[in-house]
């Protein structure tokens, strides 16, 4: 098991050209570097942010912590603050054109059934910065531009991963057509039994990708509740409140990890907790 806290750290740059006002983060918990299974849960802070239309080839969780975001035009694309978003690998979305306003949002992006895997913060840095060094080209606007090629621009990310692996991306059929925004408030809170005399309730968001990729919120007002990480890696983010979780005072953006087979027990006081759970695909079946 692993805890971080990110009430105790700053927000950095990456140090990525690759999208404009480009956002700061916070690092949560990162996963393991050229594996299928490799991940990213982090914080990020914005001020204005454009990305034009584009997709991914991995999959990822959005979570409007603080302030509302846009996942592309018109109002049916914004994600409101509390609200959740489940990105398939394929799916397109934006452009995404934040304006003034400071935004905080809780990002999870990892490898998908494509088993494309994930480039990790620092992969990417040192992948562009050779670019950088050889003249490949010009990134702006979220695009890249090949240099001495009457080639129109790619997306961003698009050229770090091809360069990377000196092949054009294929980008995975979308199993979906388009990325889900949910609403949490609008599923009922379900309860569930926790060690001793506590209290604590759930709501199912979704299980997605083959049943493979799971979303829920855990309320624990009072008492112990033991939680089991039995269908792969398991990471929990604090969204309110506080507790202790293996002799560790956990608050307000605190996160862990339990990998398979790894449990934990969540002990709260009276001010209880909110907590995000996600499951992450188990590649090793």
């Amino acid at each position: 098991m692993k805890i971080t806290h990110g009430g105790q750290m700053d927000y950095t740059s990456a140090g990525l050209q690759h999208r404009p006002g480009a956002p700061t983060f916070k690092l949560l918990i990162l996963g393991e570097e050229n594996t299928p299974a490799n991940f990213n849960l982090m914080l990020a802070r914005q001020e204005s942010f454009y990305s034009p239309r584009h997709h991914h080839n991995f999959e990822q969780f959005r979570y409007a912590y603080k302030g509302d975001i846009s996942l592309g035009e018109g109002k049916a694309w914004l994600l409101r603050e509390g609200e959740l978003a489940y990105f398939p690998e394929g799916a397109w979305y934006g452009p995404q054109n934040d304006g003034e306003g400071v935004r905080e949002v809780l990002v999870l992006q990892f490898g998908g059934p494509s088993h494309h895997g994930y480039l990790s913060f620092r992969q990417l840095r040192d992948i562009q910065a050779e670019m950088t060094e050889k003249g490949a080209g010009v990134f702006g606007g979220g695009k890249f531009t090949p240099a001495g090629e009457e080639t129109q621009p790619i997306d961003g990310y698009e050229a770090l991963w091809q360069f990377h692996n000196s092949q054009k991306l294929q980008y995975p059929v979308s199993r979906y057509r388009h990325p889900v925004l949910i609403t949490p408030e609008a599923f009922e809170w379900q309860t569930i039994h926790p060690l001793g005399d506590g209290h604590a309730k759930i709501r199912p968001l979704g299980v997605f990708s083959d049943g493979s990729v799971a979303a829920n919120q855990i309320r624990i007002d009072c008492g112990l509740v033991q939680v089991t990480g039995k269908k792969g890696t398991q990471l929990l983010f604090f969204s309110k409140g506080a507790a202790e979780v293996d002799g560790h005072k956990c608050r307000e953006q605190s996160a862990i990890r339990l990998d398979p087979g790894e449990e934990t027990v969540v002990s709260v006081g009276v001010e209880g907790a909110e907590i995000l759970q996600f499951v992450l695909p188990d590649f090793e079946k």
